[in-house]
């Protein structure tokens, strides 16, 4: 156990994120006084599962799901692999995808591990994963979640049974949940990559569940050329985010002339006004610089000018730009669009155009809450770290970092064969 390349890797994320983390003015936290708690608990870890745990934990206290720390492959390998995946519907923990030995378990309600409830093995990883009251994105619940069990003898308890397993030695593909369906018949249509159905009354589905491809626009718009349809879904439940450039050609089908969806503002600050603020706010109190404004040494507005810089919160503000003066849009129908609290990263980007500039209809759940563009550091220990650079608000200044988008009509559907939320979206579109 090197204890000092983990008090480098923790001095580094504190450096970078003491520079550039966007929300210190958002969140309740002493950052210099969390790094001196940090650095003897460092020098004391006694094993790597400690450090990487202290990693996971330093990062989690700036409360953003795109700054956080993942442990190295090779720890991950040596730990162990779990045999099912966990997913997350209607509040409640289930077995989204599993392996040939927990097959009948696909589906299930997870009851307990361990003889821990879903509710209790969440709380014991909120020091160490971003989430939104009980959720926590479940990938991040798969790459945690080893780490606190035994490499033999677990025991599983669904809906459906009760069952031991053992950490696999590697990632394996998993057999899939069923999908839920709709109530309406549909028929398959679109040529490419993206799933897309073709529903009674003539309404076209989009299962979009990534920001990564960048012919989806291409695709979509093909669809609605070849079939006029009177309304269109947009599924974003699962979207996993990746690459808003592409996720905003999609929206540009939708939203004419040229369109924001969010306000951004990223840290902006000088080494010179750093230094001023620090001559002012850094060592007088309130009460001396109050003297000071009455002397004339300097202005209430400089004041708080360098109280501003001093607590790492002055940024540029500025919005994302989309479409164009003389765009039209090529579909002006009826749209609704998916959104869970799988709805992640630049896929909330995109749902952020759609809520702004009031057109869709959101249908589900809210978005996860977490945005951004992150600085990527390989640490000394092995593993990566992001520090998110850019904080998001709705362009009517509306929170939702931390909070997720809310959609306009809530169905919390629970897992299972019926798909409420797509069969309301069918409905309203149908009115």
């Amino acid at each position: 156990m090197d204890n000092y390349a983990l008090v480098n890797d923790i001095a580094s994320v504190w450096k970078y994120a003491d520079e550039m983390f966007p929300a210190f003015g958002s969140i309740s936290i002493d950052w210099d006084g969390a790094f001196g708690a940090f650095l003897p608990r460092a020098l004391a870890a006694k094993d790597e599962k400690e450090a990487q745990l202290l990693l996971c934990e330093f990062l989690n206290l700036l409360e953003d799901g795109h700054t956080d720390y993942t442990p190295p492959r090779a720890f991950r390998d040596g730990i162990g692999y779990l045999p099912f995946e966990p997913d997350y519907a209607g509040g409640k923990w289930h077995i989204g995808g599993a392996n040939e030995a927990l097959s009948a378990h696909i589906g299930a309600e997870i009851i307990s591990i361990n003889g821990k409830s879903m509710d209790d093995i969440a709380a014991a990883l909120y020091p160490y994963a971003y989430h939104v009251g009980n959720f926590i994105y479940p990938s991040r619940v798969s790459t945690l979640l080893p780490i606190f069990l035994s490499k033999t003898g677990n025991v599983l308890k669904t809906a459906n049974g009760e069952v031991e397993f053992n950490l696999a030695e590697a990632q394996s593909a998993m057999q899939p949940a069923p999908a839920p369906a709709a109530s309406r018949a549909f028929a398959h249509t679109g040529e490419g990559k993206l799933e897309m159905r073709l529903y009674s009354g003539n309404i076209l589905y989009v299962n979009w569940d990534d920001c990564l491809y960048d012919k989806a626009a291409d695709e979509i718009r093909a669809a609605i050329a070849k079939h006029s349809p009177a309304g269109v879904v947009l599924d974003m439940r699962a979207n996993i985010g990746g690459m808003t450039m592409y996720g905003g050609k999609v929206a540009e089908l939708f939203i004419d002339g040229e369109f924001h969806g969010s306000q951004k503002r990223t840290r902006l600050t000088k080494g010179i006004e750093l230094a001023s603020a620090s001559q002012l706010v850094g060592i007088c109190s309130p009460q001396t610089i109050e003297k000071y404004i009455e002397q004339g040494l300097c202005d209430r507005e400089e004041a708080e000018q360098s109280r501003t810089i001093w607590q790492k919160q002055k940024c540029e503000h500025y919005l994302d730009t989309y479409g164009a003066p003389d765009h039209k849009a090529l579909y002006h129908g009826p749209l609704a669009v998916l959104t869970s609290r799988r709805t992640i990263s630049a896929a909330e980007d995109i749902v952020a155009m759609f809520k702004s500039n009031d057109r869709a209809v959101l249908i589900g759940e809210p978005t996860c809450g977490t945005t951004g563009t992150p600085l990527l550091l390989r640490l000394s220990m092995g593993g990566m770290a992001r520090i998110c650079s850019v904080r998001y608000a709705l362009l009517d200044g509306t929170e939702f970092i931390c909070r997720g988008i809310a959609p306009h009509v809530v169905v919390s559907a629970p897992y299972g064969p019926h798909d409420a939320a797509l069969d309301t979206a069918l409905e309203h579109i149908s009115r």
